[in-house]
């Protein structure tokens, strides 16, 4: 085996510096190269995460990692771009998870009747969903949540909200708002 191999450990000349290459696995090497980066950015852009894509291609997910880091710059680029493009995706699923409605046919009526979620159910929709928009905020920055921050770099001094309350205690007796006497 030779220093060209792509999946031999070596030196990449890139137009900003040299990085090292990553080791691949034979197999998943010889698969990703006969997709190629265009196949493998379509899935990128589906909001596939590198495992689902690694599962559904049957390789490790570490070789497809190692393979996007091993390209040139210009189909990283592309892979980047995949990515990036990729958050809008996310965010619609994430609202789809939210605004999901389950229904069934009454048998009496022949109606649909809307089923009014439970608890866990909102939590956990809630769950997938803010996942969701974390993957989007890592795939492109502008769906990060930015604290507003001032252009000449000087820091607002704002002092949390504070709460006044004041209890009053009454000397009356205390009388039952509910009586709950079994009646006779």
């Amino acid at each position: 085996m030779n220093g060209s191999s792509p999946n031999c450990p070596t030196q990449s000349t890139t137009s900003r510096a040299t990085r090292p290459l990553l080791p691949v696995t034979p197999g998943a090497n010889a698969v990703l190269d006969t997709l190629g980066t265009d196949q493998i950015a379509a899935l990128l852009l589906q909001a596939h995460t590198y495992a689902a894509v690694a599962e559904l291609l049957d390789i490790p997910a570490h070789s497809l990692a190692a393979w996007i880091h091993n390209r040139p710059d210009d189909q990283r680029a592309t892979l980047r771009a995949a990515l990036m493009a990729s958050a809008e995706t996310l965010i619609d699923e994430a609202g789809a998870i939210v605004d999901e409605v389950r229904t069934y046919k009454d048998p009496e009526t022949g109606g649909v009747i809307e089923l009014m979620p439970s608890a866990a159910e909102v939590a956990w929709r809630k769950l997938r969903a803010e996942h969701r928009y974390r993957r989007a905020a890592q795939r492109n920055s502008a769906y990060r949540e930015k604290a507003p921050t001032d252009p000449d770099g000087a820091q607002d001094t704002v002092a949390p909200p504070t709460f006044h309350f004041n209890i009053t205690v009454s000397d009356a007796p205390l009388r039952k708002v509910i009586d709950i006497t079994p009646e006779e």
